[in-house]
């Protein structure tokens, strides 16, 4: 075994360890924290039942979905609009890749987005936020027959899971199936399975109420069951680091990403890219 994948497999590792602790430290927190560490923000959309919505603006030095490079190491702007829906924990979302240089032909992406999202156990010490998602994926520069694809998912996160004083840990896990938009379709052999285990690390860093300023910490470890053509296998690591700036209704939030690359048939080499994304909510 070469160097490079003894030094994947031992940051692989570390992960999984830090995971492992994370959840077995879920199991002994106290139910008085249980509303310590929940931010404004979730508290507003947990009762808002008015419409709210939201325009961002983002920008990334380059475009990494769950391993792969989508434009070859070249950045994108990826503005979008969201709407949560009166309080019914219902949001849908458009969302878009815009390759930066115009070069790149047939790249620009959009994504429409159907969301539901709703807590389990809200009155033990597990509870439980999960959110059901159905996304198009639209190339709107190619025949639907060619790369179109949707997909279908569910995310489980415990944001209450580890808190302490000002800080708190939120591990999360998503599974997803992705499948071709159109039958007989160019990519039809491109369907299968997403496994995305996460682990967050927020801080606190000034600021209280809605305009509480935090940073964090991430973890992502990600199993693609055949998506896209991969292997099934482990297929990247993904860590960053960032903050969330508030301001009354805006919002900024700056961030950094390094990608250990696991599965060469997903990415072979390692990634490492920067981001920021300016919203507004109304």
């Amino acid at each position: 075994m070469d160097a490079k994948r003894e030094g994947k497999l031992f940051i692989l590792s570390v992960l999984l360890v830090i995971m492992s602790a994370g959840v077995a430290q879920s199991k002994t927190w106290v139910d008085e924290w249980k509303q310590m560490y929940l931010s404004e923000e979730e508290k507003q959309l947990d009762s808002r039942e008015d419409l709210a919505v939201t325009f961002t603006m983002a920008g990334v030095s380059e475009y990494i979905w769950r391993g792969f490079d989508m434009l070859d190491d070249r950045g994108a702007f990826q503005p979008s609009i969201n709407g949560d829906w009166y309080g019914t924990g219902i949001s849908t979302m458009v969302w878009s890749a815009i390759p930066v240089k115009e070069e790149i032909g047939n790249k620009h992406e959009m994504r429409y987005v159907v969301g539901y999202t709703d807590w389990l156990w809200e009155d033990t010490l597990h509870v439980t936020q999960y959110t059901v998602n159905w996304v198009y994926y639209d190339f709107t520069e190619l025949p639907s027959t060619v790369r179109d694809a949707q997909e279908i998912g569910v995310q489980f996160s415990w944001p209450r899971a580890y808190m302490v004083r000002d800080s708190r840990f939120v591990p999360s896990y998503y599974v997803g199936r992705l499948w071709p938009a159109k039958s007989k379709a160019v990519n039809k052999d491109s369907g299968g399975w997403i496994h995305i285990l996460g682990l967050d690390y927020e801080f606190w860093l000034f600021g209280a109420g809605v305009e509480k300023q935090i940073a964090f910490l991430s973890a992502e470890l990600v199993y693609n069951d055949g998506m896209l053509g991969a292997e099934n296998d482990w297929s990247d690591a993904v860590f960053g680091i960032g903050t969330t700036l508030r301001d009354g209704r805006w919002t900024v939030r700056p961030e950094f990403k390094y990608q250990v690359s696991l599965d060469d048939t997903v990415n072979d080499e390692d990634e490492y890219w920067g981001g920021m994304s300016i919203s507004y909510q109304f």
